[in-house]
């Protein structure tokens, strides 16, 4: 192995000039990929994905709530509702910032 003779702080600075070219490389990079249509479809893929994901959590954290208003509106007790009872729920429960018409 080679001794590096330059100082601490000035070896600091060329890793420092290393990550930020390496992360500008890696920003150009990207941008180019998301501006084709290929990229673009990668892009809606990856927020779709993460929506789904988001979605997925809420809906666990506050499944006893959702349980609990759905049987409100299945007095019979067949274990089914409505779609819109579906949507109700989504919206008073977790929130109607979410578009749950196209979730659901």
């Amino acid at each position: 192995p080679e001794l590096d003779d330059r100082t601490p702080l000035a070896v600091q600075q060329a890793r420092s000039e290393e990550k930020n070219q390496s992360a500008f490389a890696m920003e150009s990079a990207t941008r180019l990929a998301e501006s084709s249509p290929k990229g673009a479809e990668l892009r809606a893929e990856r927020i779709q994905h993460n929506v789904g994901r988001t979605v997925a959590r809420l809906v666990v954290d506050k499944k006893k709530e959702l349980y609990a208003f759905w049987e409100d509106h299945d007095p019979q007790r067949k274990g089914f509702i409505l779609r819109k009872e579906w949507e109700d729920g989504m919206s008073v429960i977790i929130g109607d910032d979410i578009p749950w018409r196209a979730v659901g």
